[in-house]
Formats: structure tokens, C-alpha cells, sequence
């Protein structure tokens, strides 16, 4: 019986970006980047100083720039993310903010 797996290539030239509140995870930056050669995986810390956490319309334009995979706690405006393929919410009830 052939093999059910994820072809390996199957996120070329893909741009994941992962929007957490703690500092980048080389070692979660890795293994994608391992598992599945040409993504491009950005990290964007969206934990503020003063403990809040960072909105999507105060994070820079050019972090935005190219993702077509998006892995946040909320969903940014769709004009910032005109490529996007896949986005996965890490939080529940997140279609009841605003």
C-alpha cells in the first residue's frame, strides 16, 4: 500500500508566520524547516512591554509582506494578507472578538 504522507516539497515557497506572545522558537522554526525544505517560517513576538499584547494594526507592514500560512490568537484584516492560503486561530472563541 503507497505511503499517505505529505510530500515533503509541498510548502515551497511558502511563508508561514506565527504571531505569539513569547520570543521566536528556534527549535519549532527548525523542525518545519527541516520536515518541509523552501517554507520560510517569520516569528513575531506580540507580547508588549507593558504585559498587553501587541494588535495586528500595530505590527510593522512589512511583517505582512508575502505570508500565505498565518498561525495567530487573532485574525488580521484581509487587506494585509492578500496571499493567504491557511490560518490557524490558537485560540478558541476567537470569531467573538472583534
Amino acid at each position: 500500500m503507497a505511503s499517505a504522507e505529505t510530500p515533503r516539497d509541498i510548502f515551497n515557497s511558502e511563508v508561514l508566520l506565527v504571531l505569539m506572545p513569547c520570543d521566536r522558537s528556534n527549535d519549532f522554526i527548525h523542525r518545519v524547516t527541516d520536515n518541509y525544505p523552501g517554507i520560510s517560517v517569520r516569528w513575531f513576538n506580540v507580547a508588549a512591554s507593558d504585559g498587553k499584547l501587541i494588535g495586528c494594526d500595530d505590527i510593522p507592514v512589512e511583517v505582512w509582506e508575502g505570508v500565505t500560512m498565518l498561525c495567530t490568537y487573532q485574525l488580521p484584516k484581509a487587506e494585509l494578507l492578500p496571499g493567504l492560503k491557511f490560518a490557524q486561530l490558537t485560540s478558541a472563541c476567537s470569531d467573538q472578538c472583534d
